[in-house]
Formats: C-alpha cells, sequence, structure tokens
C-alpha cells in the first residue's frame, strides 16, 4: 500500500477542508496512519500525477506481483484449461508413485520373497580351520540385514560383507560344537553361487538395483542401491516400532 497526502492541507480553501470538528479529528488521525506506511506528499495535480507515476514504478520493481501483468500477456481461457487439467495429471501420477513405491512389482507373486524359508550356504573359520556350514533364514531377514548398506550405494564387496557378517551372528547359536564357539565372525563366506542368487533374487523382486553415481574410469567395482519399493520394504522391516520400543527400555 502507498499513500498520497496533500503536503500542507490546512493551506486548501475551506470548501475543500471539513468542517466537522469530530470528523477533522478522525481525518487527521487516519492520515497519521497512513504517514506510517510508504508515503508521498504533493501540493499541486500536475505534482500529485509525477508523484504517483515514479511511486507506482518503484513499487513494480522493488515488490513484483500477481497483480503486475499486463492484460495482453494474461492467459487465455484454453491455457488455463490446459494449466488445469496438467495440474489433475500431475497429482494423478503422484498417488501412482505413491502405490509404486509401496508395492512389489507385477508379476513377482510367484517368486520366493517374505517370510518364505532361505538356505545359504557358508564357510567359516574356527580354531585355524575351515569348516562348512548352512544357515536357515528368510528373504526378509537377509534383506533387512543388507538393505542399509545400499541407502546411499554400496559396492558388491561391501555387500557381500554384510552378508557374510549376518551369517556369522545367525549361525554362532546354531552350531552346536563348543570347538565352534571361537569362530571368527569376519572368517564366514558365502557360497558364491548363493551371493549371486540372493543379488538376481532382489534384483528380481525390485528391491535393488544397479548404482548410476559417477565414479572414476578406475573404478570398476559394481554398485547396488535400493529401489523406492525397496527403501520402503527396509523401513517397515528395520524400523522400531512403539512397542518395541517400550519393551526394550522395560
Amino acid at each position: 500500500m502507498i499513500a498520497f497526502l496533500h503536503k500542507d492541507p490546512d493551506s486548501l480553501p475551506a470548501k475543500f477542508t471539513e468542517r466537522d470538528e469530530t470528523k477533522r479529528e478522525k481525518l487527521a488521525e487516519f492520515r497519521r496512519l497512513l504517514e506510517s506506511k510508504a508515503c508521498k506528499y504533493w501540493m499541486s495535480s500536475a505534482e500529485l500525477g509525477s508523484v504517483v507515476s515514479r511511486s507506482l514504478i518503484r513499487l513494480i520493481r522493488t515488490h513484483p506481483a500477481v497483480g503486475w501483468v499486463r492484460a495482453d500477456q494474461l492467459p487465455s481461457e484454453e491455457t488455463t484449461g490446459e494449466i488445469l487439467r496438467l495440474r489433475r495429471r500431475i497429482d494423478e501420477l503422484e498417488t501412482e508413485l505413491a502405490v509404486i513405491r509401496a508395492s512389489p512389482p507385477e508379476g513377482t507373486d510367484d517368486l520366493a520373497q517374505g517370510e518364505d524359508q532361505l538356505e545359504l550356504n557358508f564357510t567359516f573359520w574356527a580354531d585355524r580351520k575351515k569348516f562348512q556350514s548352512k544357515l536357515s533364514t528368510t528373504w526378509n531377514e537377509v534383506f533387512a540385514a543388507v538393505a542399509p548398506t545400499m541407502i546411499d550405494e554400496a559396492s558388491e564387496k561391501n555387500l557381500e560383507k554384510a552378508l557374510n557378517a549376518f551369517i556369522c551372528e545367525r549361525a554362532r547359536p546354531t552350531i552346536e560344537d563348543d570347538s565352534f564357539a571361537s569362530m571368527d565372525p569376519y572368517g564366514c563366506s558365502v557360497e558364491e553361487s548363493d551371493f549371486y542368487t540372493l543379488k538376481i533374487q532382489l534384483r528380481a523382486l525390485g528391491l535393488i538395483t544397479q548404482g548410476t553415481k559417477k565414479r572414476s574410469v578406475k573404478d570398476r567395482s559394481r554398485y547396488w542401491t535400493l529401489t523406492p519399493y525397496g527403501d520402503n520394504l527396509m523401513t517397515k522391516l528395520r524400523a522400531i516400532r512403539r512397542s518395541q520400543a517400550t519393551g526394550k527400555a522395560g
């Protein structure tokens, strides 16, 4: 808002001024209010026109607004309708994307996943000797263990390392022989064929995909990252629920 006030209202002819004392006080109060904001003064009609013109130009430059649009630049009715149609389409696509993020890809219903059983063959070291064993687990347990490494992309080596750490942790209590109690947690190694199968399965389930970040030409490693659906599933599997947190605290 910008106000334009007469510089010396007392110099105006009596016929152009307010004579009622109560109204004069209200007018003076209103004038003081305007003077507390953006305000310009004038003495003649010519000066008023000049002051208004300069003030509006400056106001348009310093405070651009929707109202500062030329009439010939207003969108046509057809253009406005097209904008509304595109906005509705954007809303529809955002809804579809939200569903995709929370749903598995089509055609994966017949693939092993979730709480289906999975058997991993691995080797480990104990008492300076190498042994072979198997671990029975589920696809959800394995994915929950390795998924956090892929939040910001993980090399294939780090992905395998996370899987081996999970196997060691889970397999230790299942090995009955006391001599295996000293098994090296860093000495577990999943069978190569099982590791390849795991990667292919997680990719087929739409949980992981190859990384796309640019790296040095000397870096020959293969990187993996979570898909939106994979990130969503990881959060469901790993996030601590209120009941769990209360139970731990107690």
